[in-house]
Parts: C-alpha cells; structure tokens; sequence
C-alpha cells in the first residue's frame, strides 16, 4: 500500500523502520539471500494462522510495522507485546513452528495463488473468488459472514 492510498483509507502509514526486507548495501531494490527478520516474521504468522490468530496477528504486528508508531520495531519487547495483544505467545509461536514449517506453508499458498489465476501478496481466496490487497480485507469478512448465514 502506498502513501496516497493509506490517506485515501484513512490509516495511518509510514515504510518500517528496519525493514522487513534486507537489501544489498548501495542497491535499488535488490535484496540479500539470506532475510532473518522477514523469516522471523514469516514464522511468526504461521504459527499464529495455525494457533487460528492469523488475522489477530496482522491487526497488533502487521499495523506496528507499517503505521510508523515504532521505529526498531524489532527491538526490546515490541513484538512480544503485540503478539500478547493478539493472544499470542510470541516463544510459544516459535517453538512450535520452525522456518521450514513456515516455508513449507507459504510454498503452498504461492503455488496456490497461481493455481487461482492470480500473482501477489496479500491474496486470499475464498470459494475461488481472489480478494487480493489487504483494502480486501473487509470484502473477505463480510463474504465470510454472508456465507455462514446461508
């Protein structure tokens, strides 16, 4: 989501600060091998998608990192208290959930995400219909909710 689009939604936005991504030294985008914390992240919401705290753990983690409320994100207790304020267990989290379980997960939904006609992150699919960009989000719920109706 860009600048314009966060005003446009009314949420508040700013890059992370580290990011999430590790970019080689001196490029425009090119990125390193090897990306501990978007690993660490990666785990993180695994594990709370399998604990059936998915969405709970991007409403805390996901909003931190991208409404410029804290800078070092990735310092000290920030992570440990939005993932509590999601009723999560960040230690729990990681114990049960190992990076090539995480990998293994987001294999599968990238596979599926092409299966389904599509490319790109978020992506969700629900009953083959793509709600793709986290603006979606509302749209899946409420598609989610009608369909419990019926």
């Amino acid at each position: 989501m860009g600048t314009w689009q966060a005003d446009f939604l009314g949420l508040p936005y700013a890059t992370p600060n580290p990011s999430p991504i590790t970019f080689k030294p001196g490029s425009l985008w090119v990125t390193e091998d090897e990306q501990p914390r978007n690993e660490y992240l990666y785990r993180l919401f695994v594990g709370s998608a399998k604990a059936g705290y998915g969405l709970e753990f991007l409403n805390k983690v996901g909003r931190m990192l991208w409404d410029g409320s804290t800078p070092d994100w990735n310092q000290g207790d920030n992570l440990e208290d939005k993932m509590r304020e999601a009723s999560l267990d960040l230690e729990g989290i990681l114990n049960s959930t190992s990076w090539e379980d995480a990998k293994q997960v987001l294999d599968q939904n990238a596979a599926g995400i092409l299966e389904a006609g599509h490319w790109g992150v978020p992506l969700m699919v629900f009953e083959e219909e793509p709600f793709y960009g986290q603006d979606r989000f509302d749209h899946l719920v409420w598609r989610i909710k009608r369909r419990a109706v019926f």
